[in-house]
Order: structure tokens, then sequence, then C-alpha cells
């Protein structure tokens, strides 16, 4: 029983002398090589983001990031070793908050905080639609004439972007006016686009092909109809007080 008492008492000693070895050994160390903190802007980048989706907002392009370590491993790890990404792999169409991932070299450094830790997006899905092109024609033609097979090519245009706004479009507009026209009338016209209420829908943003469609109208003259000039020949005088005009 003594000598077990005596073992144990020895083992204890043993240990305590141990991690007092420890302390100290550590204490030099961390004397010669003292932990510290460093703050540094880094660039966060979007990644993961599918080829018919669109983030709309704008999400952070920098984060503030403070790490702490001892001066040594400081030193070797400047914040160019760092970068934060938003990583959108797998995120389904809609809101989110995502958190701001941060990548580099963390051997006896450790990240302290980061801000902002987390951003929100909306991931928008990115569509093509075909949106029709109605011809207004508007006016009155002259007598003894009348419109043709008016038309626009091509009868549709393709509007790409965000689902949300192209699937409130409902169609587009050329207006041609024909007051006193007795020719045809072929030009180039730019749409302008109406949402499902028939507001005029702005298409800023979007991917509009083509830009300008081709409007014809033709002008027909009517049958047996004809604007020639009449020629009047006049004789004698005016009456007194009276003279011809031009």
């Amino acid at each position: 029983m003594r000598l077990a008492r005596a073992l144990l008492s020895n083992i204890t000693t043993l240990l305590l002398a141990v991690v007092l070895a420890l302390f100290v050994w550590a204490t030099a160390i961390r004397a010669d090589d003292p932990v510290e903190t460093r703050t540094f802007e880094i660039p966060v980048d979007v990644i993961g983001k599918a080829a018919d989706a669109e983030v709309v907002g704008r999400p952070p392009d920098s984060a503030l990031v403070t790490i702490e370590g001892p001066i040594s491993a400081l030193d070797q790890a400047p914040s160019s070793d760092f970068r934060g990404v938003i990583d959108l792999s797998g995120i389904p169409y809609g809101e989110a908050e995502l958190s701001i991932e941060i990548l580099g070299d963390f051997e006896q450094v450790e990240i302290v905080s980061v801000f902002p830790e987390t951003t929100e997006i909306r991931l928008e899905q990115i569509i093509s639609r075909d949106i029709p092109v109605v011809l207004q024609v508007r006016g009155e033609l002259p007598r003894g004439h009348r419109l043709g097979n008016e038309r626009v090519e091509p009868g549709t245009v393709q509007v790409t972007g965000s689902a949300a706004r192209v699937d409130q479009l409902a169609e587009s507009r050329v207006i041609v006016f024909v007051d006193d026209v007795r020719e045809d009338i072929t030009e180039m016209r730019r749409p302008t686009f109406y949402d499902l209420e028939g507001n005029v829908a702005s298409i800023a943003g979007l991917t509009i092909s083509p830009q300008e469609v081709e409007t014809i109208v033709p002008v027909v003259e009517l049958a047996g109809f004809a604007e020639k000039p009449i020629s009047a020949l006049w004789t004698g005088e005016p009456a007194p007080g009276y003279r011809l005009l031009d």
C-alpha cells in the first residue's frame, strides 16, 4: 500500500512538472513570437452560377477579415493569400441568404471575424420568348387611295432576360402614320413594348433581337381615279376695283 501511494505521489509530481515545463516553454515561445490580430480587405467572388441564371442586385465585392495568430504565422499569411466566395451551386431560384466563405492558408492562423458574414441575393432564371409585333396604321389617306396588305417583318422579336420581367411582356407595337400619303411606306422601326396590363414596359437590361423591324404599308390608287392638274383660260378684264390673283 505504501509503495502504491509513493508511486502515485511520484507520478503526480511528474505530471505537475511536465505541465509546468510546458507552460514555461509556451510562455517563452509566446514572448519571442507573440499572438496578434490583423484586419484587411479581401475580394469576394460569386461562383457556381448556372448559365441560365441571373443574380438580381449586387452582392458585396469585398469583405473585411480579421485573423489571429503568432506574428511569424501572420507574416506568412498576407492578405493576397485570402479571398471570399459566394457559392451559388445548387441554390434554387428566388431569394436566399448565403454565407461568405473565406478561402486561404489557415495554418496556425485563426479567422476571428468576417464582415459582412452573409449576403442576401435573388437568383432569377434567364429565359427567351418570342413577342408578337403589332402594326398600327393611323391617319387618313387622301381621296382616291386605300391601304394594301400592310405587314411587319419579322412578325415577332425575341426577348431574353430574367423570367420575372420577360413573362410580364404581352406584345410590342409599331405605329405608321399615313396622313396625305400617296406612295408605299417602307421603314425600319424600333418596337415599343407593353405589359400584360397594357402599359408601356421598360426593356432596359433585356436583350432584343432584332432591335428594329421593317414596316411595309402599300398605298393603292383606286381604279378610275386620277389626280390631274386643271388649267383655266381667262378672257376679258376684271371689273373696276378688282384684279386677278396669281
